[in-house]
């Protein structure tokens, strides 16, 4: 059976670097999505898509500033730096 992809443009399998608030790490699109929590994914996915968009400028990376509001309507800010590998 075929997984739905996560992000529309992308393969599930596409390795990707990712630094988020100062901490690197090296995943896939797929593994991605699947982060502990709530307020990194979705800053996580925000970015994803907008490297999506870029690329079809030739773009192999994108650094960007995400704000997430939480629950409690706490705005949190992410700098994200998103590279394919």
């Amino acid at each position: 059976m075929r997984t739905k992809q996560i992000v529309s443009g992308m393969k599930n399998s596409q390795r990707i670097r990712v630094i988020l608030n100062g901490v690197g790490f090296v995943t896939t699109v797929q593994d991605a999505s699947n982060m502990p929590f709530t307020s990194q994914n979705t800053a996580v996915n925000v970015a994803l898509h907008r490297l999506v968009d870029a690329t079809k400028t030739k773009a192999t990376g994108i650094g960007t500033r995400v704000v997430v509001y939480d629950h409690k309507m706490a705005r949190h800010d992410f700098d994200i730096q998103i590279d394919l590998i």
